[in-house]
C-alpha cells in the first residue's frame, strides 16, 4: 500500500495499543483495535524501511489512547492522536491488515 492511502483507511476512534520498533530490521509495527471491526480483532499498521519514528505523549488535549486521524504529507505519515500528540513516521512502504 503506498504511504498516500493511510488516510483513506478508518483509523479514526480506533484504540492505539502499541508500538513496536525492530531496530535492525528498520521496521515499525502499529496494533491497533478498529472501531469499525470486531472488537476482538486487532490489526496492524506495518512500516517498511522506517528512517524516522517521532512518538511524543504531552498530552495537551488530555489523555486518550484514541487515533484521531492519519495523514501523509511531504513524505511524513503523521497519525494524530485524540490527545494533541501527533507521531510522525517516514518509511518506504505500510501495509494494514487483520493481525
Amino acid at each position: 500500500m503506498d504511504l498516500r492511502d493511510i488516510a483513506t483507511l478508518d483509523l479514526h476512534d480506533a484504540t492505539l495499543v502499541s508500538v513496536q520498533l525492530d531496530w535492525p530490521k528498520r521496521h515499525c509495527r502499529f496494533v491497533i483495535r478498529p472501531v469499525s471491526q470486531a472488537p476482538s480483532q486487532p490489526h496492524s499498521l506495518d512500516f517498511c524501511d522506517v528512517t524516522l519514528l517521532h512518538i511524543p505523549q504531552q498530552r495537551l488535549w488530555g489523555r486518550s489512547v484514541s487515533i484521531n486521524s492519519a495523514s501523509f504529507d511531504s513524505g511524513v505519515v503523521a497519525i494524530e492522536m485524540q490527545s494533541g500528540d501527533v507521531i510522525e513516521i517516514t518509511a518506504t512502504s505500510v501495509s494494514y491488515g487483520a493481525l
